[in-house]
């Protein structure tokens, strides 16, 4: 069994390229094409990960870059917070959003991330793939 399983892990490798965060938020910021997408694959919750993990996000809103009014734009998808999502929805598309998310299930290396700003939109579904979230997915919240 330990010979086959060496095998396999030597065999093992990446479908796309593999870098450390200040590496890839570096070339996706130098990029000229878009879209460019980094992904947590720690984070996967189909490979076992929580899926609430906040470093990523973390590190996005510490980043004076993207907090400039003329900076560059990202989707963060996405990061489970029930409550703001209520927020969001209360507020409607322009209103003004504060609240928590993330770090429910697994606060190890970031806390819940606060965020604020105003909602750009929300989407109510009764198909909502994430259990225990009222039916309410996708908050869409410019920071």
């Amino acid at each position: 069994m330990r010979g086959r399983t060496s095998l396999a892990r030597d065999q093992f490798g990446f479908v796309a390229p593999t870098a450390t965060w200040s590496v890839c938020i570096d070339s996706a910021l130098k990029r000229s094409k878009h879209p460019f997408f980094i992904s947590d694959m720690g984070d996967n919750p189909t490979a076992g990960g929580a899926g609430d993990v906040t470093w990523t996000l973390a590190q996005i809103l510490a980043n004076p870059v993207f907090k400039a009014a003329n900076g560059p734009s990202l989707i963060y998808a996405s990061i489970p917070g029930p409550e703001l999502v209520d927020k969001a929805i209360a507020a409607g598309v322009v209103g003004k959003v504060d609240g928590h998310a993330g770090a429910k299930v697994d606060a190890r290396y970031a806390p819940p991330v606060h965020i604020t700003g105003p909602a750009v939109s929300t989407r109510i579904s009764n198909t909502c793939p994430i259990r225990g979230y009222k039916d309410r997915c996708s908050p869409w919240i410019r920071t």
